[in-house]
C-alpha cells in the first residue's frame, strides 16, 4: 500500500467528527468517518491495484 492510503482512514476519523458535531451525535460520526475511511482506503487500493 501506497505511503499516502494510509492516511485515508485518520482522515475519514477527523471527518466523521466534524459530522457528529454538526449532527450532535459525536460517537454516532465517529463510527461513519471510520467507516468511510476503510471503505474509501479499500476503493483507492483496488484503483492502483488496476493502473499496475
Amino acid at each position: 500500500m501506497n505511503h499516502r492510503n494510509n492516511m485515508l482512514v485518520p482522515a475519514g476519523l477527523f471527518i466523521g467528527i466534524g459530522i457528529g458535531m454538526a449532527m450532535e451525535n459525536l460517537v454516532a460520526g465517529l463510527f461513519i468517518g471510520l467507516g468511510v475511511g476503510f471503505l474509501f482506503s479499500t476503493i483507492v487500493y483496488m484503483i492502483e491495484a488496476n493502473k499496475k
